[in-house]
């Protein structure tokens, strides 16, 4: 099922920014020396995995399950709780461009499918 949808702004900095010259956590992104909350988009979805970007041409696919979201762009496989904040927390630096973001995304979803035939 393909849906598109914004969260809003991944976690809060008190009116959402914050000076320059501290670190943005995982979930902010610099500009123009202010640090600004990241708005997570589901691009697409197909249970279990999610097509995202940052609202910058940013895209990256995570898994979500039982109410946590795991990455699928390092070998650790830590968890956080399914929120904007959390997917920018999973994918941290595995960013990238829209094309083998969403090739990934098929390549992932046509596995789940075997998977799932191969289990049930």
């Amino acid at each position: 099922m393909a849906r598109a949808a914004r969260f809003g702004n991944a976690g809060e900095n008190g009116a959402g920014e914050a000076l320059a010259g501290r670190s943005p956590a995982p979930h902010q992104v610099m500009t123009q020396n202010r640090v600004k909350p990241m708005s997570i988009h589901i691009i697409e979805e197909e249970k279990p995995y999610r097509l995202i970007s940052d609202g910058e041409g940013r895209y990256a696919v995570i898994e979500a399950r039982a109410g946590h979201v795991y990455s699928l762009h390092c070998r650790q496989r830590n968890g956080a709780l399914d929120s904007p904040a959390g997917m920018a927390v999973v994918v941290g630096d595995g960013w990238g461009d829209e094309t083998p973001a969403r090739q990934l995304f098929r390549d992932m979803c046509g596995r789940e499918e075997g998977y799932s035939q191969i289990i049930w």
